[in-house]
């Protein structure tokens, strides 16, 4: 099975990132170098961070529950530039999941 990203018609590695996954979406090559400014377009996960960062929800948490909620926005950091119209039931589902399973792992 193959996968090319329909813009740059780059090749996209389907063993390092299944078809369907957060990694999948993640990895379009349209989206790679341009983390920097996710946080600022509109319709993207990133956007979404950035504007929940400087709400007082977050701003007026305690400062070990701010690192808290960062590391779980750190996971997340590769589907940052994904659009929200990607988003479905099953892959929240799977984000999930794997996160679950992360956490899970035991320490090494």
């Amino acid at each position: 099975m193959r996968s090319y990203h329909r813009r740059t018609k780059t090749p996209v590695d389907l063993a390092k990132a299944p078809l369907g996954s957060a990694e999948f979406f993640a990895d379009a090559p349209a989206s790679r170098g341009r983390q920097a400014s996710a946080a600022a377009k509109p319709g993207i996960p990133g956007m979404l961070i950035t504007e929940y960062k400087k709400h007082p929800a977050f701003t007026d948490l305690a400062d070990h529950t701010k690192s808290d909620y960062q590391r779980h926005i750190d996971y997340l950091r590769p589907i940052t530039d994904t659009a929200l119209t990607r988003f479905d039931a099953p892959l929240v589902v799977r984000i999930r999941d794997k996160g679950c399973r992360r956490r899970q792992a035991p320490l090494r």
